[in-house]
């Protein structure tokens, strides 16, 4: 139910999930939900990994990446991160962890967050609990990819890796927290450990700005000046936030 924690099925990112709503029906169609995800799916050596959803990820991989970062291998495959985008979700202001509780903790539900966003850890939010307004509200934001074996980005994931929050401006110059970091000078971060907690800060390889998806489908280019308040207020799908996005 939307609003409700739901049952963990395994590795499936948002991005599986709104692949029918993007054109992409055909991937979609290829995915098959009830069998185990693995973000790995190819080796170093080119070989397709055991991967009940490899089909649709080959249909569908060139529409989450952004031509300003070509130049970063989509397929690193020294791990497990062989499938990596540049498009991730937002997830509000904070930090969160992507190990979902069968029960609500003392501290709540993502206790990390401060601004619960419209994409959660486990968690559906229907277009009836954004009473912000969905040209209010912030979907979707450029990441970069690492050059180097990094978990960032990998689209057929888990939602840790394809998440993003507005604790920062666009391209601040702030290291992202991610459990398997390995970062270049582009692309700083910190490692928190396996299941531990993320925060990726909305970045991209464009001069001055990034772009960014807003629930109502339109897009925007956001600049790295952008008054904080409202940054952040379009992480918020219901907090009654006046400041808007210019």
């Amino acid at each position: 139910d939307a609003g409700t924690r739901g049952t963990w099925m395994g590795t499936y990112s948002v991005h599986c999930h709104i692949l029918n709503y993007m054109e992409q029906t055909a991937a979609y169609n290829a995915m098959n939900y009830s069998a185990p995800n693995s973000a790995r799916l190819m080796t170093g050596g080119g070989r397709v990994v055991n991967s009940a959803n490899y089909t649709a990820f080959a249909l569908a991989q060139s529409a989450f990446l952004c031509p300003s970062d070509l130049d970063v291998a989509t397929f690193n495959t020294a791990q497990d991160f062989g499938a990596r985008g540049n498009y991730a979700a937002n997830t509000g202001v904070g930090t969160w962890n992507r190990t979902v509780p069968t029960t609500t903790s003392a501290g709540g539900y993502q206790p990390g967050l401060s601004v619960r966003g419209p994409f959660l850890h486990g968690s559906a939010t229907s277009i009836g609990r954004i009473t912000d307004g969905t040209s209010n509200t912030a979907g979707v934001s450029e990441i970069r990819k690492s050059p180097n074996n990094d978990s960032r980005g990998v689209l057929f994931a888990d939602t840790g890796c394809v998440q993003y929050t507005h604790d920062y401006l666009p391209n601040a110059a702030v290291s992202d927290r991610t459990e398997r970091c390995n970062g270049d000078a582009k692309t700083p971060c910190v490692t928190t450990g396996n299941f531990g907690t993320y925060q990726l800060t909305a970045k991209s390889q464009h001069t001055g700005g990034v772009v960014i998806l807003l629930l109502d489908g339109s897009v925007r280019f956001v600049t790295n000046s952008v008054d904080v308040v409202a940054w952040q207020a379009a992480a918020s799908p219901a907090g009654g936030e006046v400041a808007q996005l210019p």
